[in-house]
């Protein structure tokens, strides 16, 4: 597990990152020290619904809902989960990456292990078979409308077809630049707490104004009903190309937030760490460190992933 995690570190293009190297070396054994450092039978999480931190908890015993309210696996749902992320253009070390890291994740700490499938969907030719990763499959996809103004994210709206794998009773989506160490069950188990329709994604905490979603990690409780009720149907209009809101902002996540942010369910945005926090001329440096009172390396020993934003990548 300890291999998976550092080598896409190891493995960095080197002339890509030269002005800052100092930086990566300093990370680097942050990483290898916080994946290393026992952890010891008590953690500390933060909670999803607000910023203050569960302190003192056993992750046996961690719980963000309510005992009353802990969903409930009855005849009427849908018993299995993906974990999806987003493939597309000639360089498939990314999906590869992180598929491969989700899965080893999965298999050692959820107990949704066997019930999550781990699918890469791929724009435009699909990956060989003989690179796939064990446990890992592939579904091709078409491109949808872009509804931002820079051209070069096009192809991240594509992200939204998982609102349209209604097989499943919770699909989580990860960036290809997103680092697991720990399972993200508190999230499925918030999204199947919800009806169906519903969307839950972090906070996006170095924003100013708020609220704002992180559209790199969120999870969608797909509707099987037809047409699709609650935010789903604004993504169902644009997977169809039949939506009528106008593009917005930049990216995906600009859209997202201007439409939906106000109809789905925020949780901590500890769950999309970004890795300024650990580079001291980043604007989100230090946020957590000082949100919970800690050290960089307690951060890092809690973050349940990583998100390597820029030009900051874990392969």
């Amino acid at each position: 597990m300890a291999d998976l995690h550092l080598y896409p570190l190891w493995t960095m293009n080197n002339h890509r990152f030269k002005t800052r190297r100092w930086f990566f070396s300093f990370f680097s054994f942050v990483v290898f020290a916080g994946l290393f450092y026992p952890l010891g039978s008590v953690l500390r999480f933060s909670s999803p619904f607000d910023f203050t931190t569960y302190d003192a908890v056993a992750k046996s015993q961690l719980s963000f809902l309510p005992p009353q309210q802990q969903p409930e696996t009855t005849s009427h749902q849908r018993p299995r989960f993906a974990h999806v992320t987003l493939s597309y253009g000639e360089d498939i070390c990314p999906p590869l990456t992180v598929t491969m890291n989700v899965r080893n994740v999965l298999n050692e700490h959820s107990k949704y292990a066997q019930q999550t499938d781990v699918i890469i969907l791929r724009l435009g030719e699909l990956i060989p078979p003989d690179l796939m990763p064990k446990g890992v499959q592939q579904r091709p996809i078409q491109e949808t409308v872009m509804k931002g103004k820079f051209s070069g994210w096009k192809h991240t709206y594509s992200k939204f077809w998982i609102a349209r794998m209604d097989e499943y009773g919770a699909v989580l989506f990860l960036d290809s630049d997103v680092l697991l160490y720990k399972d993200l069950d508190d999230l499925i188990d918030v999204a199947l707490n919800l009806e169906e329709g519903s969307i839950v994604a972090p906070r996006a905490y170095w924003y100013k104004q708020q609220p704002t979603a992180m559209t790199g990690t969120f999870v969608i409780r797909p509707c099987r009903q037809h047409p699709p009720q609650g935010p789903l149907k604004l993504l169902h209009a644009l997977l169809e190309e039949n939506t009528t809101q106008e593009a917005f902002g930049l990216s995906e996540m600009d859209w997202f937030n201007h439409y939906l942010v106000h109809n789905i369910t925020l949780v901590s945005g500890f769950y999309t760490l970004l890795t300024g926090e650990f580079y001291s001329h980043d604007g989100a440096y230090a946020y957590w460190q000082r949100q919970r009172n800690q050290t960089a390396a307690l951060v890092l020993q809690d973050a349940p992933l990583i998100h390597f934003i820029s030009r900051w990548k874990p392969w």
